[in-house]
């Protein structure tokens, strides 16, 4: 298990969930120009297919099994990872997502 204090400091700030044991669960920050709406659209112009969506909680996931897990109101977004990949490799997995967000949460859409 990865100390959070020892995450990866990487695109969008991410880090590992507390309490998160098999490093699955990380953290990212939205960019602080895109709120959840512009987020959404971004994402499913993007390789991530929308899915269901609860009382404002909204999920995602990816070619590769990844998740998102995005809250609207506070915009909050968790990353949960595909079980395929091995323990050993699933923080480098994190970071490689990460920075794939960014990249498409950075562009203009339209």
């Amino acid at each position: 298990m990865t100390d959070p204090s020892e995450a990866p400091q990487a695109a969008l700030n991410l880090r590992l969930e507390v309490g998160c044991m098999n490093n699955l669960l990380w953290r990212v920050d939205l960019p602080a120009d895109v709120d959840a709406a512009e987020a959404t659209r971004r994402l499913v112009a993007g390789p991530w297919e929308l899915g269901r969506q609860v009382h404002g909680i909204v999920y995602f996931e990816d070619p590769l099994g990844h998740q998102l897990v995005l809250v609207e109101r506070t915009g909050r977004l968790q990353l949960r990872l595909s079980y395929m990949f091995a323990p050993e490799l699933r923080e480098r997995v994190a970071v490689v997502v990460a920075e794939a967000l960014e990249r498409l949460l950075a562009s203009r859409a339209g």
